[in-house]
């Protein structure tokens, strides 16, 4: 369903942005086949992450919720079938810099060079 409406929104011209993990290939395989579809671009953002970083934003995240929590076993699960998009050209995001303004707008850039 998700597939579906987003290739009618790229369909009909509207820019689309899955915000997912995409940590086994075949998810990312099946949002560029539906790009591919629709006759849209791609692009997919990697933002590599140290885990003891990330550790520390979800249990932040507990302390003072921005957003729904993840737990842990679905950290561990993801991790365990993690497929790095090394040969899919990713636009690479340091996982330490994704609040700093020149790194998104060096992300907006590239993106928009796809």
């Amino acid at each position: 369903m998700a597939h579906e409406r987003a290739g009618e929104s790229l369909a009909s011209g509207r820019d689309v942005i899955v915000d997912d993990t995409g940590s086994p290939r075949f998810v990312r395989d099946a949002w560029r086949a539906t790009a591919a579809a629709a006759g849209a671009p791609f692009a997919l953002v990697w933002v590599r992450i140290a885990p003891e970083l990330q550790r520390r934003r979800v249990l932040a995240n507990r302390t003072e919720p921005a957003r729904p929590d993840v737990t842990d076993a679905v950290l561990a699960e993801h991790a365990a079938s993690f497929e790095p998009p090394e040969t899919e050209e990713p636009v690479i995001v340091d996982g330490a810099r994704t609040a700093d303004a020149s790194t998104v707008a060096a992300v907006v850039d590239a993106i928009r060079s796809r």
